[in-house]
């Protein structure tokens, strides 16, 4: 019948795609092989190193992933190259990422705050190695100074997102960061000038950086009682986003403030 056949077209599927994903495997796992005899055979050499690692860490595996941190600490430990040691840390973060993703997706909401702040622990020695080791990489920077602000450790943020706004790729999450530290600080004016200058300079008014930047504008603005500025500013991301944050309780607060109300 039809929904036989159907059946076992479906069934010839199943089995050539599981034949498919073990020859792949079968596959990666040969190309690891030659790949890892290169690698000893050009003792030290990045590019062969890298070509190991990122054959190892093509599918995710937890074990193939622990073996290639393995390897590039061993190199970094031989030949004391820093590019190995930054990219073992790099793929530790991706691990430590994918553990949160996993607690939250089971709603184990313990978990989460558990292995977030081990992420964000670790993090902050690694970003803070990496600005030592790259004083010139005002990217590397803005990394150390968002995790800084995370940790809520404002004062040393504020000085390190100052610097890497100079890098033109970062200055406007920069900026964004910056004034939400001069808020959490209570220097509104700060902040207020701060995020005036990159709503000014940023062109994308609707999209989330461009509502961030207007909602944290308001915010400060409304904090610094300038309640007309503030409902104007909060209306126009409104008028961008209906549902942006909390912005309808914003607007509507900001109002009632204005009208003499509590």
């Amino acid at each position: 019948t039809y929904q036989e056949s159907m059946r076992d077209a479906e069934k010839q599927k199943d089995t050539q795609d599981r034949e498919r994903m073990v020859q792949a495997e079968d596959n990666l796992e040969r190309l690891a092989a030659k790949a890892k005899c290169e690698m000893d055979e050009n003792p030290g050499n990045p590019t062969k190193v890298n070509n190991y690692v990122e054959l190892l860490c093509r599918q995710e595996n937890e074990e193939n992933e622990r073996r290639a941190i393995k390897v590039l600490v061993a190199h970094y430990k031989e030949y004391s190259d820093y590019r190995f040691k930054q990219q073992a840390e790099d793929l530790r973060i991706k691990q430590m990422k994918r553990a949160v993703r996993k607690a939250r997706a089971g709603e184990d909401q313990e978990s989460v705050k558990k292995l977030r702040i081990e992420l964000l622990t670790f993090e902050l020695k690694v970003y803070r190695e990496r600005v030592k080791q790259y004083p010139t990489d005002n990217r590397v920077k803005f990394l150390y100074a968002t995790r800084l602000m995370q940790s809520g450790k404002l004062d040393d943020a504020i000085p390190m997102f100052q610097t890497a706004r100079a890098d033109s790729k970062v200055r406007v999450e920069a900026d964004l960061n910056l004034g939400r530290c001069f808020y959490e600080m209570k220097f509104y004016a700060q902040a207020i000038g701060t995020l005036s200058k990159a709503v000014e300079s940023y062109e994308i008014a609707d999209n989330n950086t461009g509502k961030e930047l207007r909602y944290w504008l308001a915010r400060s603005m409304e904090a610094d009682g300038l309640l007309k500025e503030a409902g104007e500013t909060y209306g126009l991301v409104l008028e961008l986003d209906y549902n942006f944050r909390d912005v309808r309780d914003r607007l509507q607060g900001s109002r009632t403030k204005g009208d003499g109300g509590s």
